[in-house]
């Protein structure tokens, strides 16, 4: 068994090191709301949480809000993850056209439009929209409305993690992982500045995977409905949550709970016009797509479909396959799924880091014509080997050898592998997704497996038409 970060005094540069970076973090914070963002000021932001996610349990902070009650632990979480989400609020630069989606739909239907009928109404589903529309009409189809709004349920999420991963009493270890949430760069940028959406669906998912843990199945199953009603990354816990249950009615029944969200979302899109189902369905036939797979080979070849299929829908397919192969390598390995889950868990490392070597390739794709093909190849040979090296030099470092818990443990790490697989076959790896499986991967005990897949998860540079620092041109 590994031990747990905080078993034994830490030396004291640790401590030193842990002030460091929430300095960094807090100047980098503050700059950003002043000032706007810019890439310079995200990568300090950025490192300094990843110290923090290595050395937290060496902070005196922590200490403090260790020693508080429940209810205390709770609040005090809560408001931090508020208050650096609101500190964007400062700042009215925008970096993403979601919110402005937002903000034209939520008037849309404030006018009594009807979405998918009368306008525009995204790929994603009713429920999606219907958020929308309540939020606006309780605070106002804003822009400071909707990150405010989509900030306040980001930090209950926050909140949730420390059940989900403190069982019926959150330890130590759950209030770290809970506060490394509340300071997360991606969420307080794609969130507190950004105003996406995310946070929405996975909360509903969290909820979710609480009550799967508990294993109150049909609360566990209408709520992973609500995420999949909200946006369909939810669905692809659906196999997993199904091998959980035993009796084949209790299947059916939580198949039928799991899709009761979305049929009503549907039924009520029905009843305000018959054509509003068929116009949703026509809507969600794909989206262009940047810092993915399908992006690279489209760039590659110069095209969008290959033969008559559109390259999205193959890595879409292959990736969906893969994570089916995936839950039935774990049913069929009764008796040593931890073993199996670390297979899978190399797995991903794996494509991660092919991943991040297309991606530089992509980058240098995207330089001003006239780039020779020679360089982009010795890049990829100076990337590869490197990879090569530092995964066989800390492998120790990288793969463990057996996991801190049992059941609990495996799901988290299945879950948060599933939806980073499902991530990797969309059209768009976006940012803002890593919040889908970030809850889950934060709460993940074995030190080995939940720092690495942070480490490769994290580093999209977001936003369009930014500078790396003030008074600089924009680089993309």
């Amino acid at each position: 068994m590994q031990k747990h970060q905080g078993d034994v005094s830490p030396p004291s540069w640790q401590r030193w090191a842990a002030r460091v970076a929430m300095a960094v973090y807090a100047t980098s914070l503050i700059l950003i709301a002043a000032s706007g963002f810019y890439i310079l000021f995200y990568l300090f932001f950025l490192t300094s949480f990843v110290v923090l996610a290595v050395l937290i349990n060496r902070s005196k902070a922590l200490d403090l809000i260790d020693s508080f009650t429940l209810q205390k632990k709770l609040l005090s979480v809560f408001l931090i993850a508020l208050m650096v989400r609101f500190l964007m609020l400062a700042q009215s630069q925008i970096i993403t056209d979601d919110i402005l989606n937002y903000i034209s739909r939520g008037e849309q239907m404030l006018s009594g439009r009807i979405p998918y009928v009368d306008f525009y109404g995204g790929s994603k589903p009713p429920l999606h929209n219907l958020v929308l529309l309540n939020i606006s009409w309780m605070f106002g189809a804003g822009e400071v409305q909707f990150r405010a709004a989509f900030s306040a349920i980001d930090a209950l999420i926050a909140i949730l993690i420390l059940f989900l991963c403190g069982r019926k009493r959150p330890d130590r270890f759950a209030l770290s992982a809970s506060l490394l949430y509340a300071l997360s760069p991606i969420n307080v940028i794609t969130i507190g500045l950004s105003g996406h959406f995310d946070p929405v669906p996975t909360l509903a998912m969290v909820l979710s995977v609480i009550f799967l843990v508990s294993r109150r199945f049909r609360s566990s199953s209408l709520f992973l409905g609500f995420g999949f009603a909200l946006k369909v990354f939810a669905t692809v816990l659906l196999p997993y949550y199904i091998s959980e249950m035993k009796a084949q009615k209790e299947r059916a029944l939580n198949v039928l709970i799991f899709l009761l969200p979305m049929v009503l979302s549907l039924a009520g899109l029905y009843l305000l016009s018959e054509q509003g189902p068929i116009k949703y369905l026509n809507e969600t036939s794909g989206w262009g797509g940047w810092w993915s797979f399908s992006h690279i080979l489209s760039v590659a070849i110069g095209s969008s479909t290959l033969g008559p299929l559109k390259i999205s829908w193959i890595f879409m397919g292959s990736f969906l396959l893969l994570i089916l192969v995936m839950y039935a390598s774990l049913w069929a390995r009764k008796g040593n799924e931890d073993g199996m889950t670390i297979f899978w868990y190399k797995v991903v490392v794996f494509i991660f880091v092919v991943y991040w070597g297309l991606m530089i390739l992509d980058a240098w794709a995207q330089a001003p014509a006239g780039t020779n093909i020679l360089p982009f190849i010795l890049v990829l040979i100076v990337y590869s080997l490197l990879a090569a090296f530092l995964m066989t030099k800390f492998k120790d470092s990288i793969f463990p050898v057996v996991l801190c818990e049992g059941r609990t443990e495996r799901i988290l790490i299945i879950f948060t592998l599933a939806i980073t697989l499902f991530c990797f076959g969309l059209p768009n790896y976006a940012p803002w997704y890593t919040i889908w499986f970030l809850p889950l991967l934060l709460s993940i005990r074995t030190q080995t497996i939940r720092l690495t897949l942070l480490f490769l998860s994290i580093w999209h540079i977001m936003g369009k038409g930014v500078s790396i620092f003030p008074g600089l041109p924009p680089i993309n």
